[in-house]
């Protein structure tokens, strides 16, 4: 069974979270820059989806 968009939104975002502050010296991240991540990432996703249908 495939994943959603959702799903597959949600796990880049944690991986882009993770490696976020895997780096020695970075700011923390603002709500809103995450809230623009995730929908930059849905956004992208549904897109290709659409494309290949």
């Amino acid at each position: 069974m495939s994943k959603t968009d959702k799903e597959l939104t949600a796990e880049i975002t944690v991986a882009y979270i993770e490696g976020w502050f895997q780096r020695s010296q970075t700011a923390p991240l603002q709500g809103n820059d995450v809230c623009n991540f995730i929908k930059s990432v849905y956004k992208t996703i549904h897109s290709i989806e659409e494309e290949f249908k």
